[in-house]
């Protein structure tokens, strides 16, 4: 189907300029935004054959196909959606939480670095694209593309397989609940469709150009996977945990994280929960405006009477009519309980005085 969809096609004029870095960014620029020109003619040609199409863009033929890193932001997006539409990332880390986390920290991380990758998913897919283009261009350097060109190729193959990720997650949920086995699936169909695409776009015999792409895409994506080791470990380290102490998060850290399965875990603990770290974690909670958190501490014993380094209150920073409320009514009983403490406090420390004796 490739060879005849080729053969149609008639060379471009001879002004049509060979692409470089410097024509895709132009053509990013101008384009991204013009989702009229070509979206449905890329989707179906992408998915049926890739590697021609890709063939005809690099050869001049672009005004009549969606831009390719505007395929890729847009691929990238619908697989969010489909994620999201789904609950895959809850089923991910719940997968996550019963196979390796011990505690409601190791729970909070496991939460907040799956919600980080799907709020950076782009970069993520940028990631891989980015060792596969060089690695590409290395491996396939005798068939006269240039390094421009093999971005290109890139880019539509890894929109593409986002923009499938519509189909795929799903289908994924179907699996049963192992991040090795997802992981196998996914790894699987990415090879198989990028195989599939480089067959159409380069030249060469089958086997040989399916080993030199799975290779390319096993480096390039084991080269990912170690940059965002080191990455995960930096925000965790540097971002995730910021502690007074560098092995456990306080209470105030926690409450500004709002993450309650460390907050329950902490207070269960017995954590100082007035702790004057220049302001308490109810002066955290009530900023934040979370009124979960502002009623655990508060039942916890937080004294909404403590002040932060500027003699403010947590019922001073309180934006929230429920929240001052809540506040001022932990207050009010506060001062009772006090005021009853030091009622019994002297009757018992008054001496009783004798009558006297007439």
């Amino acid at each position: 189907m490739d060879d005849n969809m080729t053969a149609a096609v008639v060379d471009p004029p001879p002004e049509v300029p060979r692409l470089t870095m410097r024509l895709v960014l132009q053509e990013v620029v101008e384009r991204f935004f013009d989702v009229d020109k070509g979206w449905l003619r890329t989707v179906r040609e992408l998915t049926l054959a890739p590697g021609a199409m890709i063939r005809r863009y690099v050869k001049g033929h672009r005004k009549v196909y969606a831009n390719p890193f505007a395929y890729l932001v847009v691929g990238t997006a619908v697989n969010i959606l489909a994620q999201k539409a789904v609950g895959f990332q809850k089923r991910m880390v719940a997968t996550t939480s019963g196979n390796a986390v011990d505690s409601p920290l190791q729970l909070e991380f496991a939460n907040r670095l799956t919600e980080l990758i799907s709020q950076n998913a782009l970069y993520v897919s940028i990631g891989i694209l980015v060792p596969l283009a060089l690695l590409v261009r290395l491996f396939f350097r005798r068939s006269g593309y240039n390094l421009a060109e093999c971005f290109v190729f890139a880019m539509y193959s890894v929109g593409h397989l986002s923009l499938l990720g519509f189909i795929l997650v799903p289908l994924y949920m179907l699996l049963p609940p192992s991040a090795v086995i997802q992981g196998v699936v996914g790894m699987t169909v990415a090879l198989v469709y990028t195989v599939y695409v480089a067959q159409g776009f380069f030249s060469g015999g089958f086997f040989g150009v399916a080993i030199k792409t799975c290779v390319a895409y096993l480096i390039a994506y084991s080269v990912f996977m170690v940059v965002m080791l080191v990455c995960v470990l930096v925000y965790v380290t540097i971002i995730l945990v910021p502690t007074s102490s560098g092995v456990e998060w306080d209470l105030v850290t926690a409450t500004d994280y709002e993450a309650i399965p460390v907050i329950e875990k902490l207070l269960d603990e017995g954590a100082d929960i007035d702790m004057p770290l220049q302001r308490t974690a109810l002066h955290a909670a009530v900023e934040n405006g979370n009124q979960e958190i502002v009623g655990m501490l508060l039942a916890g014993g937080a004294d909404p009477g403590a002040v932060n380094r500027d003699g403010k209150t947590a019922i001073d920073l309180a934006k929230g009519r429920e929240v001052k409320e809540m506040l001022r009514a932990s207050a009010g009983s506060s001062r009772s309980a006090d005021s009853a403490d030091i009622e019994d406090q002297d009757r018992t420390s008054t001496p009783s005085v004798p009558p006297e004796v007439p």
